[in-house]
């Protein structure tokens, strides 16, 4: 699984503000509609410059044969005159259960 969501916009944090606290081996909780939990465990985070974003790794699981949710945000600096920042961290995990 890949989600792409904003850090923030002009005048509010996005929904993965906080992404970039995400360190290896913490755990991330996803609650389906029909409330089932699915547990994944944060495996490494990577950093990539705006334009250089590797897509075959980033939705690709870090584990083969094991299901995976890869988590991506801007970050870095924005680029002048536009509003795109220079880079993007993305978060890669292996489910754990569910």
């Amino acid at each position: 699984m890949f989600i792409y969501g904003h850090v923030s916009s002009w005048t509010a944090d996005g929904v993965f503000y906080n992404l970039k606290k995400l360190e290896a081996g913490d755990k991330i909780v996803i609650t389906r509609g029909d409330n089932k939990k699915f547990t994944y465990q944060v495996n490494s985070t990577r950093i990539y410059p705006y334009d250089k974003v590797d897509m075959s790794q980033v939705l690709a699981p870090t584990n083969p044969g094991k299901s995976g949710l890869n988590l991506m945000t801007c970050t870095g600096q924005i680029i002048k005159n536009t509003s795109e920042f220079s880079e993007r961290l993305v978060v890669f995990t292996s489910l754990i259960n569910s």
